[in-house]
């Protein structure tokens, strides 16, 4: 089987890379396309695959005006992957996200009759169909046309298809819609510890700090707590992103109770900081997934996270408290819940082998399969 991956966001996310290492080691020949930028990183995400006829292609790098000329952008990288490789010999294509990505893997099977399956992320949701109603029809085409439409999570799913731009196609997109979670390093699995016995009073924050993140509001509802006497204190794990120089200010002010520890690259220290904490808080209000949220709950930290984002939705049994990120107090009154009610949260049932890069790999090959399938008997 030869699959053609189109990842625009390859150079920047673990996680197409993780997906990719597994998928090679189940005989698949992969074909990774990574559309790139003139600064992308372009050896951060090697992959030193096992299948000999598989490869990672960096595109021509893409221009200043393709940020705004969508299509352009489109014809663009359609033009430039058909002169890299031959189409006709590829079975499938794997579009990473709906709207970037899945117009490239239009144009493949408008021409060459290739089968794809098309991913749909958090980005699609708060840019693309927030900002771009214009591509709504390009859209529609994808969807209509693609075998299998995979969302992240639970409430990317329903977001996405109660949105009054899809929701009169809901019925249609539901058929061949499924839901695959994203993994996390098996050294988490592995590592796996149950929630502390005593009072909570430590929380962390772990990723970049974009403002989707709400990190700001996050210290401003701690400042809250601890004006009603709560104790509290803030460790902050990570960097970049348009909010670092604000989040880095407000810890500065707020040294005696806020540690800002800065990027943390190895597990085993990462897992040392998650087990030294009580809560994990991301109010985040755009997220695909968030397999933070997942690492920590893993080392038995309750999550703070976001209505309707992320892993809302995801688990039966409660693991944390959903928030407005975007109300302070809203924020406060969540943390406070965790804190006052910390051991009624049932960390200990969840069945982390769900969220296991192995077993997900098995499930996108019968998906691969299936597509194939169904292609040859239209």
């Amino acid at each position: 089987m030869n699959c053609l991956h189109i990842c625009n966001d390859f150079s920047y996310s673990k996680v197409h890379r993780n997906l990719y290492v597994k998928l090679d080691k189940l005989n698949i020949t992969q074909t990774v396309y990574n559309p790139i930028r003139k600064n992308s990183d372009t050896k951060s995400n090697t992959i030193d695959y096992i299948e000999k006829q598989a490869k990672t292609i960096n595109s021509t790098p893409l221009k200043k005006m393709h940020r705004y000329f969508f299509r352009k952008k489109i014809i663009f990288l359609f033009n430039d992957l058909n002169n890299k490789i031959n189409l006709n010999n590829i079975d499938l294509v794997h579009a990473t996200t709906l709207f970037s990505d899945g117009a490239v893997a239009l144009k493949i099977h408008n021409k060459y009759n290739k089968p794809f399956i098309v991913a749909v992320r958090g980005t699609d949701l708060s840019v693309f169909l927030r900002l771009r109603p214009d591509l709504v029809f390009i859209v529609r085409e994808i969807l209509e046309k693609a075998s299998k439409i995979v969302f992240m999570s639970n409430s990317i799913q329903d977001n996405f298809l109660n949105h009054y731009l899809i929701k009169h196609k809901k019925n249609s997109i539901e058929k061949k819609s499924i839901i695959i979670y994203n993994g996390i390093d098996n050294f988490w699995i592995k590592n796996q510890t149950t929630i502390k016995k005593e009072k909570p009073f430590k929380v962390t924050y772990v990723g970049r700090f974009l403002p989707t993140k709400n990190i700001p509001n996050l210290i401003n509802a701690m400042l809250m707590l601890k004006k009603e006497g709560v104790k509290c204190e803030l460790n902050i794990i990570g960097n970049q992103g348009e909010d670092e120089n604000k989040v880095k200010l407000l810890a500065k002010e707020n040294n005696n109770w806020i540690n800002f520890i800065g990027p943390i690259k190895e597990k085993s220290k990462l897992l040392q900081l998650y087990r030294e904490n009580h809560i994990f808080a991301m109010p985040s209000t755009s997220e695909t997934f968030g397999l933070v949220y997942i690492e920590a709950l893993s080392q038995g930290l309750p999550v703070l996270y976001n209505i309707g984002q992320g892993i809302d939705g995801v688990f039966n049994t409660l693991i944390g408290e959903k928030c407005n990120g975007n109300s302070v107090s809203d924020i406060k009154e969540s943390l406070k819940n965790i804190i006052n009610n910390y051991q009624k949260y049932n960390i200990s049932t969840i069945d982390f082998n769900t969220f296991n890069w192995d077993k997900i790999a098995r499930r996108y090959k019968n998906i691969y399969l299936e597509c194939i399938q169904l292609n040859i008997k239209k």
